[in-house]
């Protein structure tokens, strides 16, 4: 996974849509037409609160030649057809911590500009938190049950050869928020992943799990996806007897120090069942 600088595009998921790295990916939020106002509330976008609250703790991220990795992306809307944020290489001069592991602005791709950085972990590798109760520079608003994920660690290239597995355990992670800012944050009770590349494949394939609850939801997920990029897909659910097509979105990327033990930070965004997309952010550490 070589090393790259991101470029700006907008992007419309129409329909399953993977991007594997090394493809550094922009979409600014005014590109997004889609936008949904119970997500990014752009009629607040002046939000009322004067500061900036740490809440929490981490580690600043070491990089790599001046240089870090930054995972900043999501949908933007329930049908999760519009995502936003950044995904890619960037030099550590362009980022700014609230606090140590902190970090509230990426360059000027994106700000933190009031509210609350929580749900902090890290280890000067890599470091995830979230943005929530407060505004951002893209005129998205979230309320103290919303929020947006975000990953920053040293770039690795990590060469997954035919034929090999990599499992991968959970490091830490950020608490599942409702897209609608209707139920209180849940946990993260566990994820994993194992990442394969088949002796006859040219890309590897992740199966990352999720094991949450949330509301009056408690649920294990299974993803498949793409390491170290983006990938949008639809999954067959049954609920209440019914079978229906939902989709879920998952961004991924290697961070750390050593390629055969590197960290994966990955994001992701689907649908449960009472409380509706949730989105979240973990960190797994892979051998």
């Amino acid at each position: 996974m070589k090393r790259d600088y991101g470029r700006r595009c907008a992007l419309s998921v129409k329909r399953a849509v993977a991007l594997t790295a090394p493809v550094a990916l922009v979409v600014l939020a005014g590109c997004n037409g889609g936008d949904d106002k119970k997500w990014w509330d752009h009629s607040k976008a002046e939000a009322p609160k004067s500061a900036i609250q740490v809440a929490g703790q981490s580690v600043s991220v070491e990089g790599v030649d001046g240089e870090v990795d930054v995972l900043l992306l999501s949908p933007t809307s329930a049908s999760l057809d519009t995502i936003s944020g950044f995904m890619g290489t960037m030099k550590t001069a362009e980022l700014k911590e609230a606090a140590p592991g902190a970090y509230i602005a990426f360059g000027d791709h994106l700000s933190l500009l009031s509210g609350t950085v929580t749900d902090l972990a890290g280890d000067g590798s890599y470091a995830i938190g979230k943005w929530t109760d407060g505004s951002d520079s893209s005129g998205a608003t979230y309320n103290r049950n919303q929020g947006r994920v975000w990953a920053v660690g040293r770039p690795v290239d990590v060469d997954l050869k035919p034929g090999s597995v990599m499992h991968c355990t959970l490091a830490s992670k950020t608490q599942p928020a409702a897209m609608d800012g209707n139920t209180a944050p849940g946990t993260l009770l566990d994820a994993s992943a194992e990442i394969r590349r088949g002796s006859d494949k040219d890309r590897a394939e992740m199966t990352l799990s999720l094991r949450y609850s949330i509301g009056q939801d408690a649920q294990t997920v299974t993803l498949e996806s793409l390491p170290g990029g983006y990938t949008s897909r639809h999954k067959e659910v049954s609920h209440n007897g019914a079978q229906r097509s939902e989709r879920y979105a998952v961004a991924s990327r290697f961070l750390g120090r050593d390629p055969l033990r590197p960290y994966l930070a990955a994001s992701y965004t689907l649908h449960s069942p009472t409380a509706g997309v949730i989105s979240g952010m973990v960190a797994l550490s892979c051998s």
